[in-house]
This record gives structure tokens, C-alpha cells and sequence, in this order.
């Protein structure tokens, strides 16, 4: 029997073989090897009812490139704070408020197609990823406005326009500079504002979120009424450090301070909202100095906010501490100004909605009004550069011991809404009852703003008449 030869194999071969198949075998079990990185994106979105988007011919936009060529006349908005998680097609859309998924999707080119968790409803339209926004509609009449909002690690500021965001935030930051200075004083440094001419001053600490631009924001209609204007941003806004600060009785001196450095004896200090406590310690402190106190809408005992706070009020909380968290709220009242006011009114008001909406409607329909709370809306941004003031306040005040109100000896005007749904009406209360020479005026249908209620000309008229009664006769008010 004859021997049959064989090849084989050699060794190099064998080991070839060998590395392909663990090769096959590795790529084979591990799923994640061809998987697209995931990315994260910040969203704020905008809920109303499709029919009630229009085109327009204006352009013209400052806040959201995605607001250019049309506006939404809706009567409502839910806003929500999403992160769209984005890997291949997938696209996952996260609540970052409720901390819950709320949709599923897939996203092909630019048209995002998206199912609610809860109600298995079917969300369709265009994500137009250069100009960071989304439309969607829903079979149902609802249409979702997506703004994308800036992530954490952009820049703080740039040199160029990179996003609408940050563009803005540049200018708006440089605009507020040249409308202030910032002076070194003996607690430190201060940012202010100082009307010129000559008369009494009138001192103002303002409410959160805010800054020296929340005075013209909020009492344009103070000015040029034969006063001088002293607006300051109080310790941690804008350029106002909250090493200044820290506590409701050091922001007092700091007012002091910043007085002595621009050589003014006397003031009427003026507190709204936030900005109550540290207008009350100043009068119980430095009552020489005080001629005059006002309180609209002050806090004067122990805040907080309710433990059922409303779902919107839980987005605008976070929105306080969320970088363009505010600007959002501007580019809402860019797209949908009537929805925005109602929105808004919504927070700061305890009455029905009917009356909310019909307030809004009034406030949009006065040229005035409707500029004076986009002005507001303006005060309360960029949201990065007045977080630690608005929580430092929350944080002094859930626990303020009372304050010694009985001490304040100035003449003392009290000014609250009847439907503030911020500050409660007991506040204005307690300190009417605590300050010996003061007077309670209250501001029928007034909310926490009561420049916007239907009384606001009448509630100006009675400051201003309070404050000349008892201003004093030498010029500069010293």
C-alpha cells in the first residue's frame, strides 16, 4: 500500500487563522464596537396648539434665529426643559424637571420623529440642527417648539457669533456695563446706576432674579418726577461680587457703604419683592439716613417656596439656575408674547386663569405694558451671572428670624397686590402692623407686579405722592 503525502499546514498559517477568529469572535460579542457615540443636547420646548402659529413678515429676531419669519398668537404654552439623547437614529427625549423619559423616537436627516411615553402620541416635523431648533406636530392640533440651550462647558464669552446664545448674551452683557459703573467701597466692589440732575434720592434694592436693571425694568415711570435714581445690583449679581453681602444685614450696610462713596447722606430706599428685607434692615440700621421707605410686594418674615409648588413654577425654578435658562424665557416671549405674559402671570397671580389670561391680554394689547414686561424679562438674565444672588436670598430667608420692624422710625408706605401669588398678603400685613408710622395701600387685582395690573397708573400716582410729602427740602436729599 502505497503512502499517500499530505500538506501541512504551517505554523504561520495556523496562527493567521487563529487570529482572524479571535478577531470575528471579539468583534462578534461586543455590541458597542460599531455603536455611534451618544450625544447629549439641552432643550427648553414650547407646547401650544398648532393652529395658532402664523407666518409673518418679520425677520427680525434677538433672541432665536428660530424665531425669524413667524410668531405664535396661542393663548397658552406649557414649557418643558428636555435633553434629547441622540446615538445613531435613536433618539431618546428626557425631562430634566420630572427627571422621567416623556418620548421616544428616531431621527432621519432632519425630520425627527418622535412617540410620548404617556399618551403614545405621535409627534412629527423638521430638526433644523444649524439654527439648534425643532418644530413638531401632532395629529392631535399641538405643536412643539424646540430651542436648544447652551451646554455647560461653552464658553463663557466669545469673539465671534457661535450661537444665538452666546451672541446675545455678549451684546446684553456689554449693553448693562455701559448702562452702570462699578465703584470701590469700604465692604467692596458695587455696580450702580445714578440718574443725573439734582433732587431727594430714591434707593432701590430689587427683587430675584435682578440686578441695578430691574429699577428701570420695573419703575421706568419713576424717573424724571424730580428725584435722582440710586439702582445698585445687590451682592452676587451681575458686577456686584456676593463677598459684598453675604447676609440680609450686611447687604444692608453695603447700601450704606456704597452711599458714603458717592457722598450722598439720605435716601427713600425702596424694597420690591427680594428686596424687602435688606430695604427693612437698612431703615432699622441706618435710620439717619432714611427718609423714606417703600415696600411693593416685599417679603418681610420667613419665605419659602411650597412644597406643591405647580409644575410651572418648578420649570421656572429651574430655569433660575439653568445656564440660558432665562434667555429661553425671553426667546418664549419673542415667539409667543401672548402665551408668554400668560405664562408668566400665571406664577406671580392668585387668580383664576380667566383673569390671568384676560390681565395678559391687556398687557400685550397696552404698547407700554407689552415693552415694560419684555423689559422684565430682560432683567432677569443671563441666569449664570444672577444665581448666586437669587439663591443666596432663598437661603437667607427660608429661616429670617424676625426682623425688628417696631424699630423702623421713617415714614413707611406699604404697597401689595391683592392677588400676589408670590409674596402672601400677611407679609404686607405683619409689617403694617409692626411699623408704627406706616400706611398700607392695597393694589386692587394686583399681582406680584403690580405695574402690570389695571391699577397701576392710580398705585404710581399714590408713591409719588407719598414720596414728595415727605421728601426732604434740601437739594440732593441730604
Amino acid at each position: 500500500m502505497s503512502r499517500q503525502s499530505h500538506n501541512v499546514p504551517t505554523a504561520p498559517f495556523v496562527l493567521r487563522c487563529v487570529t482572524l477568529l479571535l478577531v470575528l469572535l471579539f468583534t462578534g460579542c461586543s455590541s458597542d464596537h460599531h455603536k455611534d457615540p451618544q450625544e447629549t443636547q439641552r432643550w427648553g420646548v414650547y407646547r401650544t396648539m398648532e393652529d395658532n402659529t402664523v407666518d409673518t413678515n418679520d425677520t427680525a429676531w434677538q433672541f432665536s434665529s428660530c424665531n425669524a419669519g413667524y410668531r405664535s398668537v396661542a393663548t397658552s404654552v406649557s414649557l418643558s426643559l428636555w435633553e434629547l439623547h441622540i446615538q445613531s437614529r435613536h433618539v431618546e427625549a428626557r425631562d430634566t424637571v420630572k427627571n422621567e423619559v416623556v418620548a421616544n423616537g428616531q431621527l432621519k436627516g432632519d425630520q425627527l420623529s418622535l412617540t410620548t411615553t404617556d399618551e403614545g402620541m405621535t409627534l412629527q416635523g423638521t430638526f433644523r440642527r444649524d439654527q439648534r431648533c425643532f418644530d413638531l406636530s401632532s395629529a392631535t392640533g399641538y405643536h412643539w417648539h424646540g430651542i436648544r440651550l447652551p451646554d455647560d462647558d461653552a464658553p463663557e464669552t466669545i469673539d465671534s457669533a457661535t450661537t444665538d446664545y452666546a451672541t446675545w448674551r455678549d451684546d446684553w452683557l456689554k449693553e448693562l456695563s455701559a448702562q452702570s459703573q462699578v465703584i470701590e467701597t469700604a465692604v467692596g466692589p458695587i455696580q450702580y446706576a445714578l440718574s443725573a440732575g439734582s433732587g431727594p434720592v430714591l434707593a432701590f434694592n430689587h427683587g430675584g432674579p435682578g440686578s441695578f436693571y430691574s429699577t428701570p425694568a420695573y419703575f421706568s415711570d419713576l424717573y424724571n418726577q424730580g428725584f435722582r435714581i440710586l439702582c445698585w445690583s445687590r451682592p452676587g449679581n451681575l458686577g456686584t461680587p456676593l463677598h459684598t453681602g453675604l447676609s440680609v444685614e450686611d447687604q444692608a450696610d453695603a447700601l450704606a457703604a456704597l452711599l458714603d462713596s458717592l457722598s450722598i447722606d439720605q435716601i427713600a430706599v425702596i424694597g420690591a419683592s427680594a428686596g424687602g428685607p435688606p430695604s427693612y434692615q437698612f431703615a432699622i440700621r441706618h435710620p439717619q439716613r432714611t427718609w423714606a421707605l417703600v415696600a411693593v410686594d416685599a417679603i418681610s418674615q420667613a419665605y419659602g417656596t411650597d412644597e406643591g409648588a405647580s409644575e410651572s413654577l418648578e420649570v421656572w425654578m429651574a430655569l433660575l439656575s439653568l445656564k440660558g435658562g432665562m434667555w429661553l424665557y425671553n426667546a418664549l416671549y419673542e415667539y409667543a408674547p401672548l402665551a408668554a405674559a400668560h405664562h408668566f402671570i400665571g406664577m406671580i397671580s392668585t387668580m383664576d386663569d380667566e383673569a390671568n389670561l384676560e390681565l395678559a391680554r391687556s398687557v400685550i394689547a397696552d404698547d407700554s405694558k407689552g415693552e415694560m414686561l419684555g423689559r422684565i424679562f430682560l432683567s432677569m438674565a443671563p441666569s449664570e451671572d444672577l444665581v448666586n444672588g437669587t439663591f443666596t436670598d432663598l437661603g437667607n430667608y427660608s429661616e429670617m428670624p424676625p426682623m425688628a420692624l417696631d424699630k423702623i422710625s421713617a415714614p413707611t408706605l406699604i404697597v401689595h397686590g391683592t392677588a400676589d401669588g408670590d409674596v402672601p398678603t400677611e407679609d404686607a400685613l405683619h409689617a403694617a402692623d409692626e411699623i408704627i408710622d406706616s400706611e398700607l395701600y392695597w393694589v386692587d387685582e394686583g399681582t406680584h407686579v403690580f405695574s402690570l395690573s389695571p391699577n397701576s397708573q392710580s398705585t404710581l400716582n399714590h408713591i409719588l405722592e407719598f414720596l414728595r410729602e415727605h421728601a426732604p427740602m434740601t437739594e440732593g436729599g441730604e
